[in-house]
């Protein structure tokens, strides 16, 4: 099965194929289609695409902007990756 989505951006669009556009700040969204519809990444799910966790996700989702959120969610570190580096460093 061939995934696109769609990466709008200030300067121009970009369509991956069978690829997920990396999450920074600065990018104006990222478009997949999910059961037959067009749907925008939101804040909340990219939040849950870096491993934040669910509960921490929840609690900041109606209080800050879904363009905040993405932002956040693009300067962040992905979680599980920091995890499994700083659990090699100790060794």
């Amino acid at each position: 099965m061939t995934i696109l989505y769609l990466d709008t951006r200030q300067s121009d669009l970009r369509i991956y194929i069978n690829k997920v556009p990396t999450i920074r700040k600065g990018r104006q969204g990222i478009l997949y289609v999910k059961n037959g519809r067009l749907r925008k990444l939101s804040g909340y799910e990219a939040l849950l695409l870096q491993g934040f966790p669910q509960e921490y996700a929840l609690k900041v989702k109606g209080e800050v902007s879904n363009s905040n959120l993405l932002g956040q969610a693009g300067n962040a570190m992905t979680v599980n990756v920091i995890t499994a580096i700083s659990k090699n460093l100790n060794k």
